[in-house]
């Protein structure tokens, strides 16, 4: 058991920064390596495991658990979505951009699953290298796909507005 202890210290930096190329959160990237860790210390390890690449995939799986079910609430909330406009706009200006958002959302659900995911992932601000390690796609393959993903999603919106 100690020994297997000492193998997470030694891993510790490298998974909290996998969940921070996730989430773009510290503490969000400790609680996740943290819940990880003892998940996985408690169900020991046999002889000739690769515990670096388990813990590390660990935490991805994690990683996307969580970012699912916050979503999830995201998409839930769409009513009451708030709109960065600054107050001094024209009212109408505020409903146009909210229905883009509205419009724009839509054409997100009806993509294709493995678009949508990665077009949320690029969406929230993560690299085309990061998402790669998320979804263990190689960084080519990401890049080809959001580039398709992003024509789909013009292509949708064109035919909305």
């Amino acid at each position: 058991m100690t020994q297997d202890f000492s193998i997470f210290l030694d891993l510790r930096p490298t998974l909290v920064r996998v969940a921070y190329t996730f989430f773009r959160n510290w503490e969000d990237a400790e609680d996740v390596v943290q819940d990880v860790l003892l998940k996985l210390l408690q169900r020991g390890f046999k002889e000739g495991d690769n515990i670096e690449a388990l813990a590390v995939k660990a935490v991805k799986n994690a990683c996307v658990s969580i970012w699912r079910k916050r979503r999830g609430h995201r998409l839930e909330g769409l009513g009451t979505m708030h709109i960065d406009i600054p107050a001094i706009e024209r009212s109408d200006a505020m409903l146009e951009a909210k229905d883009t958002q509205v419009s724009l959302m839509k054409a997100i659900s009806s993509l294709p699953r493995s678009e949508r995911r990665l077009i949320l992932l690029w969406q929230s601000g993560i690299e085309s290298e990061d998402i790669a390690l998320i979804t263990g796609i190689p960084v080519r393959s990401v890049r080809t796909m959001l580039s398709s993903a992003r024509r789909n999603l013009l292509d949708k919106m064109g035919k909305e507005l």
